[in-house]
């Protein structure tokens, strides 16, 4: 008997690692590098609409923050940079850590995309 329910564990098993696979793989299928070059970095487009395009939600990684901003104002000034750092800047990812896109987004306005792996 133990056999029996031994047999029937792993093939459960087997069926929920084939459903999860079967899920992660549909999850990405828009998470393309011409997909990448749609988004818009000219205040066009939200998080919401890089969501819809890249077929999943976005998470975000970083908001930048007041004192970070200070800071690397502080560090552009010495360099002789003018651009200033937004505190309200946000960044998002969609995928992996080896395979994703970033988009920053300030006043939900998406300003700035990066990918790798794609």
């Amino acid at each position: 008997m133990p056999d029996v329910l031994r047999s029937v564990g792993a093939a459960a098993l087997a069926v929920a690692v084939g459903v999860a696979a079967a899920g992660c793989a549909g999850a990405d299928t828009k998470l393309t590098y011409a997909n990448f070059e749609r988004i818009a970095t000219d205040g066009s487009m939200t998080k919401a609409d890089v969501d819809k395009l890249l077929g999943v939600e976005g998470g975000r990684l970083f908001h930048m923050g007041k004192e970070t901003a200070k800071a690397l104002d502080a560090v552009g000034k010495a360099f002789g940079q003018k651009a200033r750092a937004d505190a309200n800047r946000l960044v998002f990812r969609w995928g992996t850590e080896n395979r994703h896109v970033d988009c920053a987004i300030v006043n939900g306005k998406v300003v700035d995309a990066s990918q790798r792996g794609l």
